[in-house]
């Protein structure tokens, strides 16, 4: 895909890990409000996955345990 003049490959690249370090940072902080709320973090993560909010950023927060 043709984004423009030279170097915009790069800031479209930076951008997206832009987006991607925000969904991250917002993750990490909606999992460490869980407990206070007690709401179950894994359960929680799962129906985030089928909601508008989902991200290639949410599917590695799942706890493996």
């Amino acid at each position: 895909m043709h984004l423009g003049n030279s170097g915009a490959g790069q800031t479209a690249k930076l951008f997206n890990n832009a987006l991607l370090m925000l969904n991250q940072q917002t993750i990490a902080d909606i999992a460490a409000l869980t407990a206070r709320v007690y709401v179950d973090l894994s359960s929680l993560v799962e129906v985030l996955k089928l909601g508008s909010g989902s991200s290639a950023a949410l599917s590695p927060a799942a706890p493996t345990s």
